[in-house]
């Protein structure tokens, strides 16, 4: 297959490829977007098989890719390699099935046939532990913390999954509340980076879930984890070493929400 990549990361999509270069495709890393679309919409199925994307190259929520291939008749499978929802496990899946949903009116089944199995060979490359603490979207970035500012507790997302049978829509959520442990955030935003939209049923899918991931957290013994609520609509990932440990304390909405105002005298 000839496959193409296209990156912010040169350097780890090239050891991706490096990795995969015994597997007889043909693969070739693209860092400039235009030189990318060029190739891609000027070849097309003819001489392509396969695009690998990284999601930031080029603003995933911002520019379509698979409405401009069909648009100028040269749709080729394509693929976000680091794209955060499905677990490590459950990639190839994910990547095929979102391939057969986004582009199957177009290529014929002969052609995607054979793309699980390639999709499955990338899928062990970026799993390797010398490659996907690298890929960024596939993990969280280590948290900034001010001088004297709290330590934020670090845990094997994996892991907490496995142990809790935490089902993929779920895992979802868990992942971004992680990812802004410690912030408050409001619904509506949740609501937005889960599903691109925001209504009543969203929002009473989202409190299922939550629901969910609270009883999970309640079951975890080797650190406090709790999804809480500071304010209405509003939610809140913290985890401490223990629940013991947990320090007080309150936003500005918390604040006055739980203090009556203190009568000035003269």
């Amino acid at each position: 297959m000839v496959i193409l990549f296209l990156t912010t990361q040169e350097a780890v999509c090239s050891r991706i490829v490096s990795l995969l270069s015994g597997s007889g495709h043909i693969m070739q890393v693209f860092t400039e977007p235009r030189k990318f679309y060029s190739t891609v919409l000027s070849s097309g199925r003819s001489k392509i098989d396969l695009l690998a994307c990284d999601y930031l190259a080029f603003g995933g929520d911002e520019i379509d890719l698979f409405s401009i291939m069909e648009q100028h008749h040269s749709v080729v499978p394509l693929f976000y390699y680091n794209t955060p929802f499905p677990a490590p496990e459950d990639r190839a899946f994910f990547w095929y099935e979102n391939i057969k949903r986004r582009q199957s009116k177009f290529l014929s089944p002969e052609s995607l046939e054979p793309l699980l199995p390639v999709l499955v060979s990338i899928q062990d490359v970026i799993n390797r532990r010398d490659v996907f603490p690298y890929i960024r979207l596939l993990n969280p970035p280590l948290p900034f913390r001010e001088e004297g500012a709290q330590e934020l507790l670090d845990f094997d997302l994996d892991e907490f999954r496995r142990r809790h049978h935490i089902q993929s829509s779920r895992f979802v959520l868990l992942q971004y509340l992680y990812e802004h442990r410690n912030e408050e955030l409001e619904a509506d935003t949740i609501c937005e980076y889960l599903w691109k939209t925001v209504s009543e049923e969203k929002i009473s899918t989202l409190y299922s879930y939550i629901h969910d991931l609270r009883k999970a957290c309640e079951k975890e013994e080797a650190f406090y984890i709790a999804i809480e609520r500071p304010a209405k609509r509003t939610y809140s990932l913290v985890v401490r070493k223990s629940k013991d440990s947990r320090e007080e304390f309150f936003s500005a909405k918390e604040f006055f929400a739980r203090h009556k105002p203190v009568p000035v005298t003269f």
